[in-house]
């Protein structure tokens, strides 16, 4: 009986030191390939009355998480994306001029992103959460900033008809952003991985 315990936590010793490890934020690849450097600016929000407290960091947080599960990309952290974002002071990430991107230390990509939409849609017989994100990724590896992608992107998740339920659970909301998230993070990956 002994020998079977030592047998089995051998077995999961082995197990465990054998999983593949991509859950990480090593800017290094296993092989000590350098993995593209993104600073993710929060997700700014603009117009969105009906938006749950913190879904801008709640969002923000998502699609630094799942690059992370993934690990093909490396993303600063959000403490220091802030601190050069103070450091530069009032900027406009949507403007034409794109010369604040090369302020962010260390960076390939700078992806800046604002929710313009996040409204309940009713129809005849059922409602949609709607949110829109635009989303821009600028490419700092060259003397002057580019912008690899732009576009808007919509996401819709059919929610409960009754918009005083839907105020007040917040999981709904939250399994709505969680949608919007993983679209986010697979354009991401693919734009930035198709241009590095």
């Amino acid at each position: 009986m002994r020998s079977f315990g030592l047998t089995l936590t051998l077995l999961a010793f082995l197990v465990v030191g054998c999983a593949p490890r991509n859950v990480d934020f090593f800017p290094y690849t296993d092989d000590g390939v350098r993995k593209p450097h993104v600073a993710l600016l929060p997700v700014f929000v603009e117009g969105c009355e009906d938006l749950p407290p913190a879904a801008s960091e709640r969002i923000t947080r998502g699609i630094n998480f799942e690059v992370m599960q993934n690990g093909r990309l490396y993303f600063h952290s959000q403490e220091a994306v802030q601190s050069d974002m103070n450091r530069m002071g009032n900027v406009n990430y949507f403007g034409k001029d794109l010369r604040f991107a090369k302020e962010f230390c260390d960076t390939d990509y700078v992806v800046v992103m604002e929710l313009i939409g996040h409204q309940i849609q009713q129809r005849a017989c059922r409602a949609m959460l709607e949110m829109t994100l635009r989303i821009r990724v600028i490419d700092v590896r060259c003397e002057e900033p580019v912008i690899a992608l732009q576009e808007i992107v919509t996401c819709s998740q059919i929610v409960p008809q009754d918009k005083e339920y839907l105020e007040t659970n917040q999981r709904i909301c939250a399994a709505a952003h969680d949608q919007l998230v993983r679209e986010i993070t697979n354009r991401l990956e693919k734009a930035i991985r198709s241009v590095h």
